[in-house]
């Protein structure tokens, strides 16, 4: 993503092979903030698997979008396309760059290029397909 406004560098990759390390090395050289892109690391309380930065690795360099979600909260790729891109193109009229860094692809896609428009999901059809599926079955949601 680059414009008027500046570079986006986007690190890309699995888990644990340094994202991190390089997103705060390249932020400290052009003097910016990471945006993680990470869908585990936006919940605190997910310490396994998902290879939460912390403070000694994030080297003083701000961090948005780590531990900011309780497991019981959801982020959807469309809810973090909407939060994550003010606070990219604010980067970018600040600083000329932003990094962005993680390893969920649907989420760095969503930011770079967006989501097609989808209808919000119904959170009372799916109470009612899981209580359907917690007492008739898998069946009885595969034959309707």
């Amino acid at each position: 993503m680059a414009g008027t406004l500046g570079t986006l560098i986007v690190v890309g990759g699995p888990t644990a092979v340094g994202k991190t390390e390089v997103a705060v090395q390249l932020a400290r050289h052009f003097g910016t903030e990471v945006v993680s892109a990470d869908a585990r690391q936006f919940y605190h309380a997910l310490r396994i698997g998902a290879a939460l930065p912390n403070p000694e690795e994030m080297a003083g360099v701000k961090h948005h979008f780590i531990g900011q979600l309780d497991l019981h909260e959801s982020m959807s790729a469309g809810a973090y396309e909407r939060a994550a891109l003010p606070v990219v193109l604010d980067l970018l009229d600040r600083c000329g760059t932003a990094v962005l860094v993680g390893g969920s692809g649907l989420y760095i896609d969503a930011l770079l290029h967006g989501l097609d428009p989808l209808p919000t999901s119904d959170p009372e059809l799916r109470n009612a397909l899981l209580d359907r599926l917690k007492n008739e079955g898998l069946a009885a949601l595969a034959t309707n």
